[in-house]
This record gives structure tokens, C-alpha cells and sequence, in this order.
């Protein structure tokens, strides 16, 4: 594990060095990226809901296999755009959230291949969001446990996505289905709480998450 603590350590001083003193970008920082692993759902998703997967990866210049090979990233910001393309073409609100139902915490590559060799929950979630900047640095986990009780969050640091309540949708399905991976398919969360508005149908949103509800 040391060399990937170095490899934090020096992508966190990449991170560090991209903003001026005045926490402004500097031209040249590099786009914050995520592996295409977290996408690999998408195919079948698609196919289910009737619409075709090549025509929608060939926007983005990926293909199917692309989203197998772990070693494979992209700009988060296309991600973004990506999704919110399979929304408009699906018509399917909660995209997201069926999308973050195909995830597993395999698919965090370096980050989950720890977490699934930690000796507990709680230090497997520790483990998780340790290392997860190796999968994604668009975005951050959060973990916080408390007599044995735990908040687990996400929070994505890049601005001006379009498609932002999808992602968030994504992020957190995937999350319970993790807890549900390291716990037990019968795992329910205490509460589950999303930052984007009340959709007008909420009952894909209680079916996958079994749990109440707040949005906004």
C-alpha cells in the first residue's frame, strides 16, 4: 500500500499546485477525471429502456469495451454531458439512479479491491474514501461513524455540470448498493438524503433505497 499512499500524495500536490493563492484555476490544470468502470451498467440499462447503446458512446468516441478496462478515464464534465444525453434519449428521469444500481464496490478498481480486504465495515468505508481519489477526483467521500452508526456522503467538487441531480442520483444508489454488498442484501439505510429537487415520481427512488426519503 505504500506506493499507492505516494500516489495520493503526489496527485493531491498536483491538485494543490493547479490553484493560485487567490483559489483561482490556473489555465493549465488538468480537468478533473473519473474511470469509465463506473459506467459499465450503461449498455444493458440502455437496452432495457429501448434505446440503442453504440449511436450514444459514439458521441463520447467510447465503445463497450472501453467502459471494461479499468486503466480507462475521462473528463468528468463529459460523464456529465454523457448522462444527461442517455436522459434525453430514454426519456427516463431517474436515469441515474437505475445507472447507479449497476454499481458495486468492484468498480472502484484500487479503492475497492481494499475495501473488500478491510477487517470491518466502518474501516472498509474508511478504506473506500481513502482511496477513492484513485478512481475519481471529481468528487470526494465522506465518512462518518458514531457509536455504531455511520453517515456516508458524496460531494462532487466540479462546477457547472448540467446534469448534476443525476449525478448525485448515481453516486448515492451506488452507495447502497455497496452497504448492501459489504452488509447484506436486506441492509436498509436509516435516511436517505439527496440534493436536488423533489422528482415528480418518487417511487423508483423508494424502491431501490427502502428507506425515507429527503430531497432538496
Amino acid at each position: 500500500f505504500r506506493d499507492i499512499r505516494s500516489m495520493i500524495r503526489d496527485m493531491k500536490k498536483r491538485q494543490r499546485s493547479a490553484v493560485s493563492r487567490r483559489g483561482r484555476p490556473r489555465p493549465h490544470a488538468p480537468p478533473a477525471r473519473a474511470h469509465l468502470t463506473v459506467l459499465r451498467g450503461l449498455p444493458p440499462l440502455l437496452e432495457s429502456l429501448g434505446v440503442a447503446c453504440e449511436p450514444i458512446l459514439n458521441t463520447a468516441k467510447l465503445t463497450r469495451t472501453d467502459l471494461d478496462d479499468p486503466t480507462r478515464s475521462a473528463p468528468f464534465t463529459e460523464l456529465d454531458r454523457l448522462v444527461g444525453l442517455c436522459v434525453h434519449e430514454t426519456g427516463c428521469t431517474h436515469f441515474g439512479l437505475l445507472l447507479g444500481q449497476h454499481v458495486n464496490i468492484q468498480t472502484f478498481g484500487v479503492a475497492g479491491r481494499v475495501a473488500r480486504n478491510a477487517p470491518s465495515v466502518g474501516a472498509a468505508l474508511n478504506d473506500l474514501a481513502a482511496y477513492f481519489v484513485l478512481h475519481d477526483n471529481g468528487g470526494s467521500i465522506a465518512v462518518s461513524i458514531h457509536e455504531g452508526s455511520v453517515t456516508l456522503s458524496y460531494g462532487v467538487h466540479v462546477t457547472g455540470l448540467r446534469n448534476g441531480d443525476q449525478v448525485y442520483d448515481m453516486a448515492v444508489a451506488a452507495m447502497v448498493c455497496v452497504m448492501r454488498q459489504l452488509c447484506g442484501k436486506a441492509w436498509r439505510p436509516e435516511a436517505v438524503l439527496l440534493p436536488r429537487r423533489r422528482p415528480a415520481n418518487i417511487r423508483p427512488y423508494r424502491d431501490h433505497f427502502m428507506a425515507p426519503l429527503r430531497f432538496d
